[in-house]
């Protein structure tokens, strides 16, 4: 049987077998995201959302499940190595870059940070100090998407 993906199932032999695959994130109009780092991944009512924290993006990318998710036709081998492609349906700015995010099911809010590196060595260790907490680049803010 076919059961939505959030609903709750206490009888796990009514749950259907899925093999887990991998998804290749494309834009509007069907074009990869280079260099794209993803600072977080949400799921909530069918939707995906994914924070850009590339520089000058500063965005969250959102991803309709039910909609845009295609599958590569099996006359080409793949596409860049994936059989499944999940087309952006629209996304929205965030006024701070998102290094981290969540959905805060309970206030019907985005929580949005970002961190800002703490340190002077080469490879960018997190480094857990007051100075590192209280930098002025460090921000969280709760954001209502409409």
């Amino acid at each position: 049987t076919d059961m939505p993906i959030d609903e709750f199932v206490t009888d796990t032999s009514e749950i259907p077998f899925y093999n887990y695959r991998h998804v290749l994130l494309v834009d509007e109009s069907f074009c990869t995201l280079p260099n794209i780092h993803v600072g977080g991944i949400e799921y909530q009512n069918g939707t995906l959302y994914v924070a850009d924290s590339r520089k000058g993006q500063q965005a969250i990318i959102e991803f309709d499940m039910a909609n845009d998710l295609y599958s590569v036709p099996s006359s080409m081998e793949s596409l860049l190595g994936y059989r499944y492609v999940l087309r952006a349906s629209s996304s929205f700015h965030t006024p701070i870059k998102p290094s981290f995010f969540s959905y805060d099911i309970d206030n019907h809010r985005f929580i949005v940070g970002t961190y800002a590196k703490c340190g002077n060595d080469a490879i960018h260790s997190h480094q857990d100090s007051s100075d590192c907490f209280n930098q002025p680049k460090n921000n969280l803010l709760w954001l209502i998407r409409m």
